[in-house]
């Protein structure tokens, strides 16, 4: 406890504190050592019973003060809490081996009470914009709280400076050791400056430092690293989009030799069909003149019928009669006559 209001007392010698935060049962000297501060706000979050009346008097006496009787259990809802004879021992979490560990040390009252989330307990809170900001953690248990939910801590305005009293393995309940280099807490920018600030093995005290312009240069690393990852992840795109490129323009050159050689046969396929039409006309064209041949022709054929048909109707007599397969006989004439009597003078 010594460390504490020692480092307390110079904080509020050296810098002006903007808000104080304490997380669990305090009275005596250590509350007046937390009154005697110049702090803007004084946060007392305590839940237990015996002291909420002395503790909303003070708030009553000192406008700085803020009585929040929630315990930091990590969760929402009523929970138990064990009052023991060593107020500021009380938890929320059943003790175990620390009544071996203080003779006498035993649970006065158990009562239900009221519990909260960290970011519960943030909501509750007023941080000026000004000054810096201490967290004291004293409720066994509730340090696991602060691991647990370590992220929401870095939200600004955040703690500068955060106190955990912890405890050893087996003293109370579902209670771990405090782990000062836990990965959350490094995440959300917390270091530890001092670990085991006093001798007590039992009940060691950190101090976690907040530093914001380291937070924002991890920050900025880790946006460099993404930037670089996406950097990175567009050269690959552009890459593979440059190559999709090139086979399109090698696909688009093959489809332009595919075409030209089309346009050719197009071209080629278009001067055959005209001139398969230049010889269908042609041909219709000496179709008709056919057509008009064979029609003069038999227009003259029915002409020259129809002068047989006038010739014979013009003979009464029909002429002679033929037989079959024989020639006309013809008249003899004066020569043949003479040639005959020729012939008997030579008989």
């Amino acid at each position: 406890m010594a460390s504490w209001t020692s480092w307390l007392r110079g904080l509020d010698q050296s810098n002006r504190i903007g808000a104080l935060v304490h997380v669990g049962t305090v009275t005596g000297e250590a509350l007046d050592q937390l009154l005697a501060t110049r702090a803007g706000l004084i946060y007392l979050v305590s839940a237990h019973p015996a002291q909420h009346s002395a503790l909303q008097s003070l708030a009553d006496s000192d406008p700085r003060v803020v009585v929040l009787p929630v315990v930091l259990a990590g969760r929402s809802g009523q929970v138990p809490f064990h009052a023991l004879s060593l107020p500021h021992l009380s938890s929320f979490c059943p003790p175990r081996e620390v009544q071996a560990l203080f003779h006498g040390l035993q649970q006065i009252e158990q009562a239900q009470v009221p519990a909260v989330t960290l970011a519960g307990l943030l909501d509750m809170l007023i941080l000026p914009e000004q000054g810096s900001h201490v967290l004291r953690i004293e409720t066994p248990g509730s340090e696991a709280v602060l691991v647990q939910e370590a992220a929401v801590l870095s939200a600004e305005p955040a703690f500068e400076h955060v106190f955990v009293r912890g405890c050893a393995d087996g003293l109370y309940d579902g209670v771990a050791a405090f782990d000062d280099t836990a990965p959350a807490l490094q995440q959300a920018g917390y270091e530890t400056r001092q670990s085991n600030l006093t001798d007590d093995p039992d009940f060691p005290e950190h101090w976690l430092h907040r530093d914001p312009v380291r937070l924002h240069n991890r920050v900025l690393t880790a946006r460099l690293a993404e930037l670089e990852a996406a950097l990175s992840a567009c050269r690959q795109t552009c890459d593979a989009q440059a190559g999709r490129l090139s086979e399109a323009d090698s696909a688009r050159g093959d489809a332009d030799s595919r075409l030209a050689e089309a346009r050719q046969e197009t071209a080629a396929a278009r001067e055959s069909l005209a001139q398969a039409r230049a010889d269908l006309e042609e041909l219709r064209a000496r179709y008709r003149a056919l057509e008009d041949r064979k029609a003069s022709q038999e227009a003259l054929l029915d002409r020259l019928a129809a002068q047989i048909g006038d010739l014979v109707a013009a003979d009464p007599a029909g002429g002679p009669e033929r037989k079959p397969g024989r020639k006309p006989e013809r008249k003899p004439g004066p020569g043949r006559g003479k040639k005959s009597r020729r012939k008997d003078r030579a008989d």
